[in-house]
């Protein structure tokens, strides 16, 4: 009689995270991952086509995770500047863990939609901008859409290079 183990799917991402984040994306092998989990090679190809699917999924789990973070506090009572630096935190949080292996699926060619992924989170901003301009609490004459556009993509960038901090930053949108 087979071996029943359990939830395949989310130990096969917790492992493949943990071996991710630790050994990056050229070393991560579908081998030691299924070593790790008692389970065969095979059956990680039931759930995943490939290590390049796995690891999109870590991603695109990892970067909900910040959407849905962001979508608890959009009509919370918590000031604007706290809700971006919330949302600062962790973006960079996920790009400290992530950036050098997207590099390294770049460099074999291998990409993701963005707009699947990110296109979430500018809504879920958008909707907070709205939600303190009702409030007289936003100035910046900018349409919602497009500074939710200028305020995360800036936040990505100052997460990359430290040159100017989240408060220089937000001191700078004149909010």
């Amino acid at each position: 009689m087979p071996k029943i183990i359990e939830n395949v799917r989310s130990k096969l991402l917790n492992e493949g995270k943990k071996q991710l984040i630790s050994k990056g994306y050229y070393k991560l092998n579908v081998r030691d991952i299924t070593k790790q989990c008692g389970i065969a090679i095979g059956t990680f190809y039931n759930y995943f086509p490939s290590k390049e699917h796995l690891v999109m999924e870590i991603f695109e789990t990892d970067w909900n995770k910040i959407t849905l973070s962001l979508q608890k506090i959009e009509l919370s009572n918590s000031s604007l500047k706290d809700k971006l630096r919330t949302l600062y935190t962790n973006i960079d949080k996920f790009l400290k863990n992530y950036r050098n292996i997207f590099f390294e699926m770049s460099s074999r060619n291998y990409e993701c939609s963005k707009d699947n992924i990110i296109d979430p989170l500018y809504d879920s901003l958008e909707n907070i901008i709205r939600f303190h301009r009702v409030k007289n609490e936003v100035t910046n004459p900018i349409e919602d859409k497009k500074l939710a556009y200028v305020i995360i993509n800036n936040l990505i960038h100052i997460s990359k290079n430290t040159y100017i901090t989240f408060d220089e930053l937000f001191n700078c949108l004149n909010i």
